[in-house]
C-alpha cells in the first residue's frame, strides 16, 4: 500500500499546485481525482488494476506535508 500512496503523492504533489487528492475504489476500478482550489486545473486518473486496499472513498489532504 505504501508504494501506491507514494506513487499518488509523487504524481500529484510534484505538479506544485495540487494539495488534496480524492481516491474512490470499488471492486471494478480505483479512481483518483484532484482539483486546484480555484478549479483552474482538474486531474483525473485510474489505476490499471483495482487495488483492494483502496475500497471506498477517502481523501489525502495536505500533500505538501
Amino acid at each position: 500500500m505504501r508504494d501506491y500512496l507514494l506513487d499518488i503523492v509523487q504524481h500529484t504533489h510534484s505538479l506544485g499546485f495540487v494539495d488534496t487528492v480524492k481516491i474512490t475504489g470499488t471492486d471494478k476500478e480505483t479512481r483518483i481525482d484532484a482539483m486546484v482550489e480555484d478549479r483552474s486545473v482538474i486531474v483525473q486518473g485510474k489505476f490499471h488494476k483495482t487495488i483492494d486496499l483502496f475500497e471506498g472513498t477517502f481523501g489525502m489532504p495536505n500533500l505538501s506535508k
